[in-house]
C-alpha cells in the first residue's frame, strides 16, 4: 500500500523526512538522538519505517483531475494525488511547494496539480443564498 510521511514533521534541527532519505540508510537506526517535539522520524517517515498507510477520508476516489502535469512530484515526493486528499480544492495549505531539484518538471503544486489551480471556490456566494429557509413551519 502507498505509504504518506506525516505532512510538515521536522526533527530537532528542522529536517524532515526527505533528509532522513537522502543521508541514512533505510530504517534510520540511530536518528532517536534528533528526535524534536514532534517525535521520532522512525514514527513518521515512511522510508524510516513510518509514516501512514492509511489516507485521510476523501470524497475523491483517485485523482479528480485529467490536466494534472505527467511527472511532476513536490520536493517530498508526493504527486497531484497527495494534495487532493491532504489540502482543500485551490491548495491553501500546501499548494506553494515547489518541484524536487532533481525533477525535470518544475514549478509548484499551483502550476501542475488542476486541483490546485482550477477549484472553484465558492467565496462569492451568500450563505443566505444556500442556507435553507427557516421561515417555513
Amino acid at each position: 500500500s502507498t505509504c504518506l510521511d506525516t505532512p510538515n514533521w521536522k526533527d530537532k534541527d528542522g529536517y524532515g523526512c526527505a533528509h532522513y532519505e537522502g543521508v541514512y540508510e533505510a530504517g534510520c537506526s540511530g536518528t532517536e538522538k534528533w528526535a524534536g517535539n514532534m517525535g521520532l522520524a522512525i514514527d513518521h517517515c515512511c522510508f524510516c519505517g513510518g509514516g501512514s498507510h492509511t489516507l485521510p477520508n476523501t470524497t475523491s476516489s483517485s485523482s479528480i483531475c485529467t490536466e494534472d502535469t505527467e511527472g511532476w512530484f513536490d520536493q517530498h515526493g508526493y504527486d497531484c494525488v497527495w494534495y487532493e486528499v491532504m489540502d482543500g480544492p485551490g491548495c491553501p495549505k500546501y499548494g506553494d511547494q515547489i518541484a524536487q531539484e532533481s525533477s525535470t518538471v518544475k514549478g509548484t503544486a499551483y502550476d501542475h496539480c488542476c486541483y490546485c489551480k482550477n477549484a472553484v471556490v465558492a467565496s462569492n456566494v451568500s450563505p443566505a443564498a444556500v442556507a435553507p429557509s427557516s421561515s417555513e413551519t
